[in-house]
């Protein structure tokens, strides 16, 4: 969350110049005082953590309706309000999709905005971003994540509803170019653009009946704008909302880690909820997803216009042929996809490179880049750099006695660099690099169009419900996957040797080329009798069964391959901080 305010900045340092003089002291017994309330003493001084003096953290105290008994009041001051309880505040998240995200347009706040947030006991989700990062991104990263289960039952409803109607007569049929079967157009036509739509503006529409939404953070909304002195207060008190907070949901982009305060929520979140969920979502997905929905969506408008102009009840098509122009229609949406995917994959680089080569000295804030003066007053202010690298390098050093600034910075990024990266390639999909979940998300309006073709044909209900589902769940996540792979290994090393669209056209070529294969291997599954004329009903079964298999092991594979191991993401170990110990000890050896 990238804090743009300057005053504050000037009020938040001078709140907290006690925690450079403190320099890592170890708390006195008038400093540990027990209290309920967070008293005026030094920040800094007595960053012992919950857990070692009692066994729980505040969070889970909260939970529970614990006392704070135990708890040194400087730990409790950490994550307290500075102004009261009415303090923990949140939002509707139905404020910050409304307009296409506009409240994203510009970090600039009001007295209006913060009327949209409310007091609240729990937070749902903490929105973790950087306010470089364009609006329209933002939207289709929140619209993902909150939307897609309400969007797949509205969609499954729309499906059901549109099929009876067009069996029953009332919605148009085309036929189908292999038999020339009545061939419903509901699914393709109709229900796919209601799961894009549904994806994106669901909530809003539910905002309309007084379904608000879950609660999420966002620092415009919920914490004052225009009262410089409540403004303070609130970023002073950012340790307190995360200890309030259910999910971190981490709007990821290239500057994300380069960010002081970005660094100081998840150090923050993680101190004092080291098994709470954190969510780190490329700013780039939400394009990703929409793109391949939108593409197969066109290309299967393109396939039901060419049946329509068709003449299949005179001429039927092979399969060889129908897999073929479906292949030939997706080209040039393939085209546009892979540009985006292109990003994606840079942007994963990158992120892989951020984890390994962090350093928590090198990231930057805002009191830096104008040299320590206020760029309104020309007054000088404090450096944030100093409060959050004392904390943060406090939190690294919990169990030990003798704490060291320096060791502790070193543990930090020791666990950045290890366990978070471990945990970000857990859950970012394997060799994928990207979720399962949203994989499935865009390949919905393909495994639609394959609905319709499936119910063109007479009796195997059972079969027809399997090719929709390897479509949905295989066969489209499996070709994305494949893509992403090869332009991860390969794409760059074209880059060097021609053209940039030169390349693309390549990559897209090549998705054609799996489009084609797997679409037409999978139709195999929806085969009649007569079609299989030449081959025993035993092998056809291999043939079917041995095809399922190879999808369902390159899925696994490609998606899930690092999720089966069980990564403790629990930072600050006592290993890695014995490994900072010996970088330090090195360091100052060779110095």
């Amino acid at each position: 969350m990238h804090k743009s305010g300057v005053c504050v900045v000037e009020r938040v340092s001078e709140a907290h110049d006690s925690i450079v003089a403190a320099e890592f002291t170890i708390p006195s017994d008038a400093s540990t005082k027990k209290s309920n309330l967070p008293p005026s003493s030094d920040r800094c001084s007595a960053l012992e953590h919950s857990s070692s003096v009692h066994g729980s953290s505040i969070s889970q105290r909260l939970r529970v309706g614990e006392s704070f008994d135990g708890i040194d009041a400087a730990t409790l001051k950490i994550f307290s309000f500075a102004d009261g309880a009415a303090s923990l505040r949140a939002c509707r998240l139905i404020h910050l999709l409304r307009g296409c995200s506009s409240i994203f347009r510009d970090s600039a706040g009001s007295g209006e905005t913060y009327m949209l947030s409310e007091s609240t006991k729990w937070i749902g989700a903490f929105i973790s971003h950087n306010w470089s990062v364009h609006r329209y991104r933002k939207f289709a990263v929140i619209a993902l994540y909150f939307n897609t289960w309400l969007a797949a039952f509205l969609t499954g409803v729309v499906v059901l509803a549109a099929g009876v109607a067009s069996f029953a007569g009332i919605l148009p049929t085309v036929r189908d170019l292999e038999h020339g079967h009545l061939e419903a157009i509901s699914a393709r036509l109709l229900s796919a653009p209601v799961w894009i739509l549904s994806f994106l503006f669901v909530r809003q529409v539910l905002g309309c009946f007084g379904l608000l939404g879950p609660t999420v953070f966002l620092d415009k909304v919920c914490i004052h704008q225009t009262n410089e002195a409540r403004k303070a207060a609130g970023i002073q008190s950012i340790g307190a909302f995360l200890a309030r907070t259910k999910v971190l949901l981490v709007m990821w982009d290239n500057t994300y880690f380069d960010r002081l305060w970005c660094t100081y929520e998840i150090a923050a979140f993680k101190y004092e909820q080291p098994d709470g969920k954190i969510r780190i979502l490329p700013a780039v997905l939400g394009t990703f997803i929409l793109a391949y929905l939108c593409s197969t969506l066109l290309a299967e408008f393109l396939h039901w216009i060419i049946r329509a102009i068709a003449k299949p009840e005179k001429q039927h098509w092979a399969r060889w042929q129908v897999s073929l122009l479906s292949a030939v229609l997706h080209l040039p949406m393939f085209f546009v996809c892979v540009r985006v995917f292109a990003q994606y994959v840079r942007d994963m680089q990158h992120l892989k490179d951020q984890l390994q080569n962090f350093h928590v000295r090198e990231a930057k804030c805002f009191c830096c880049s104008v040299g320590h003066v206020n760029p309104e007053t020309r007054s000088p202010i404090m450096c944030d750099r100093k409060l959050v690298n004392s904390s943060i390098a406090y939190w690294a050093e919990k169990d030990c006695q003798d704490k060291d600034e320096e060791r502790g910075l070193n543990t930090f990024d020791l666990d950045v660099r290890g366990r978070l990266g471990d945990h970000v390639k857990r859950t970012m999909g394997g060799y994928a690099k990207v979720p399962y979940r949203f994989a499935v998300a865009a390949s919905v309006t393909g495994a639609l169009g394959s609905l319709d073709h499936a119910l063109a044909r007479k009796g195997q209900g059972g079969m027809k419900a399997l090719f929709f589902f390897d479509a949905l769940l295989l066969r489209h996540p499996m070709n994305v996957a494949l893509l992403l792979v090869a332009l991860r290994k390969q794409a760059f090393r074209l880059q060097g040797r021609c053209d940039e669209h030169v390349t693309y056209l390549v990559f897209s070529l090549f998705f054609a080329f799996l489009h084609f294969a797997t679409l037409r291997w999978s139709l195999a599954l929806i085969s009649t009798k007569d079609e299989r004329v030449e081959e025993s009903e035993t092998g056809w079964i291999a043939r079917v069964v041995g095809w399922m298999l190879v999808e369902l092991v390159l899925v696994v594979w490609l998606y899930f391959k690092r999720a089966f191991v069980q990564v403790d993401t629990n930072f600050l170990t006592p290993a890695l901080r014995a490994r900072a110990q010996t970088s330090g000890s090195a360091a100052q050896a060779a110095s």
